[in-house]
């Protein structure tokens, strides 16, 4: 049911039925009510952001009873956030150089079944950048493993 403005109408956005999955080139999956209250709560409240990032991590962490956490804008995000830890991994030169890679780890492994038919196989480093987008290539896909691989 809509109700008020329609935002995609105005920028010549078309609708569709989703009956595949919750992907994220599909628009992701329906936020909980518990969620949207969190962000209405944030949304007029001040934090510093590193400060959030970091408690929100350490509670995920706690409640799925694993060593680190952390929230991404969705599955894409943090297969990039992912990757990029595996390259640059707890060295905060590499860190800061990212997305620049060179001398970096550069080997991905990437399973047959969590391939994207719409991507090619790279997998590739987000960084904005004055203004202008730039993507930098990270590593090929294997499909079998050798000693140089990395993840």
């Amino acid at each position: 049911m809509q109700t008020g403005r329609d935002y995609f109408e105005e920028m010549g956005i078309s609708h569709f039925i989703n009956a595949a999955a919750p992907y994220s080139s599909l628009g992701g999956s329906q936020m909980w009510p518990e969620v949207i209250e969190a962000m209405d709560y944030a949304m007029i409240r001040r934090a510093r952001m590193k400060e959030l990032h970091d408690a929100v991590g350490v509670r995920i962490a706690a409640m799925a009873g694993s060593e680190a956490a952390m929230v991404t804008a969705g599955a894409t995000s943090a297969m990039t956030l992912g990757t990029a830890a595996c390259i640059a991994g707890t060295n905060p030169d590499l860190i800061h150089r990212l997305p620049e890679t060179t001398g970096m780890k550069d080997e991905v492994i990437i399973q047959r079944g969590h391939q994207r038919k719409d991507r090619d196989d790279d997998v590739q480093l987000q960084s904005g950048g004055s203004g202008r987008h730039q993507s930098r290539r990270v590593g090929r896909a294997r499909h079998g493993i050798r000693h140089s691989h990395i993840l």
